[in-house]
């Protein structure tokens, strides 16, 4: 099963998910929430953390299809910069 399959997937299974993180590459989440926004209309907020460089032209592609996501969805979106590429679960603190 590929990437875009599985996300299709959980956006729908997971209406009110507020955050992913994406350990690939982002431009086809993206590319998929453009030609599929039905599957952000339900979801008031949306966090993504992504290895992409802010300051890459990359970054600023990704900025403008997420104002259109926005725009057409209703859907707040934040991009978030991961800090490395450890398991998710090791970039952040620990509480005990």
């Amino acid at each position: 099963m590929n990437a875009t399959v599985l996300l299709r997937r959980i956006m729908k299974a997971y209406p009110l998910i507020t955050s992913l993180t994406l350990r690939a590459d982002v431009d086809d989440a993206i590319h998929l929430f453009c030609a599929e926004p039905h599957l952000l209309s339900s979801h008031p907020r949306l966090e993504i953390s992504t290895l992409i460089d802010p300051e890459s032209p990359r970054a600023t592609d990704l900025f403008h299809n997420l104002l259109h996501l926005e725009v057409l969805t209703g859907c707040e979106i934040d991009v978030f910069p991961r800090t490395s590429f450890a398991p998710v679960g090791r970039q952040f603190l620990e509480f005990h």
